[in-house]
């Protein structure tokens, strides 16, 4: 039976409102506005640290604590079913959002499903458990496709007339598959995109998390409304005083070492950045250093420390990869090594890196209209924005090495 305080429009649009405004623009919601919409709001996980080397953990567990600071009660259907171990398994999955959520594994849906596809099981098995539920909103992470069934069955009118279905686009695969600079290879893969596409055309809502993936889907012809579509703010506000305090930086200090941050795959800007590299061979000096700060991340061939050890013979300075280390023993390694970071992912760059970066006064520069813009004021973001094109970033990291850079 559905909760009988507040109106249905007020109960079913809260969560999304609450999810997609900024809390930090507003003052906090009251204990009486919070009774008056809280909701059943159930999530449908993807593996959260996926082969792309991304790990979405702190990712979710950030949506899950807006919420429940809302009020509202949280399920997640957890998807991962390969038994493996690490963040995203079970025990990982609770140390997490135990806090925030009950979690359930996908369980065998009593009537068999459609074999022969995983995504399209995996589609079916879910539709077949949210069905027996009695949730207020459903967010369907759309990696994977796993909501297509639940929207297919909206969209005909046959089921969840009394259910906001959202669509959580974080990770479509054939934009991953793009960054990659990929093509899908299979039936399954085309298929999974089909499912990823349909489940957000079909959905009530569509969050996002930065404008680089609504031009995407738009450049890719998906149907989405503007009316349904809600921008994610930042999670994290960038703060130059989180953390202890740093000695500051001096203004426009040339930098001793170049670095590269985030998981080593060509999404990631792993070959952008070696081509930038190779353009500036003959400026480096010898007593100069290049780091690799991240995960590596290893796909069909070799992976991604191999393919820097490839690339590395056309440079004359020494390179090191730096790895198990946080966002925040990162930024202080950096900060140490007077490294300028290159931000130069084809997705989002994760703001608590940004964060980190900020508070240790690493001097960085970033490329691409990936949101990050959003907590910095104009001028500022202009200031340590990178062009797109590697010889154009070339030419402006040229010019921060004999001129230096001032943190951001």
């Amino acid at each position: 039976m559905k909760m009988e305080h507040g109106s249905p429009q007020a109960l079913h649009t809260a969560p999304v409102h609450s999810l997609t405004k900024d809390s930090t623009s507003d003052g906090p919601v009251s204990d009486t506005e919070n009774a008056a919409k809280v909701a059943r709001v159930c999530f449908v996980l993807p593996e959260i640290q996926p082969s792309s080397g991304r790990n979405l953990l702190p990712f979710y567990g950030q949506l899950f604590r807006r919420l429940s600071e809302t009020g509202h009660q949280i399920s997640v259907l957890n998807l991962r079913a390969d038994g493996g171990k690490g963040p995203g398994d079970e025990a990982g999955l609770r140390d997490a959002f135990s806090d925030f959520a009950a979690i359930t594994p996908l369980p065998e849906p009593v009537v068999p499903g459609p074999k022969g596809h995983h995504h399209m099981s995996q589609a079916y098995k879910t539709y077949e458990w949210v069905k027996g539920q009695d949730f207020d909103v459903v967010y369907f992470g759309v990696a994977g496709g796993a909501g297509f069934y639940c929207t297919l069955a909206r969209h005909l009118g046959v089921a969840f007339t009394d259910t906001v279905l959202c669509a959580l686009v974080d990770h479509p695969t054939l934009w991953g598959y793009q960054g990659e600079q990929r093509i899908p290879e299979s039936r399954d893969e085309l298929m999974c995109a089909y499912l990823e596409q349909k489940s957000a055309e079909w959905a009530d809502h569509v969050v996002y998390p930065g404008d680089y993936l609504k031009t995407w889907m738009a450049g890719e012809l998906w149907a989405l409304p503007e009316e349904r579509m809600f921008c994610l703010p930042p999670l994290h506000a960038p703060s130059r005083t989180s953390g202890a305090a740093e000695a500051k930086t001096p203004a426009n200090t040339p930098p001793k070492a170049l670095a590269f941050c985030g998981p080593f795959d060509f999404r990631h800007g792993l070959q952008l950045f070696c081509n930038v590299m190779s353009r500036l061979a003959k400026d480096l000096p010898t007593d100069f250093k290049i780091y690799f700060a991240g995960e590596n991340v290893k796909d069909e061939g070799y992976g991604g420390t191999e393919f820097i050890g490839i690339r590395a013979v056309e440079w004359p300075c020494p390179f090191e990869i730096v790895t198990r280390k946080d966002d925040d023993e990162t930024a202080r390694f950096l900060k140490d090594a007077g490294a300028l970071v290159l931000l130069v992912s084809a997705a989002d760059h994760p703001v608590p890196m940004i964060e980190a970066l900020l508070a240790h006064q690493v001097p960085f520069l970033a490329s691409g209209e990936f949101g990050w813009q959003s907590v910095f004021g104009p001028d500022q973001a202009a200031h340590i924005s990178l062009p797109g094109k590697p010889h154009e970033i070339a030419e402006r990291v040229r010019a921060a090495l004999s001129a230096g850079v001032a943190p951001a």
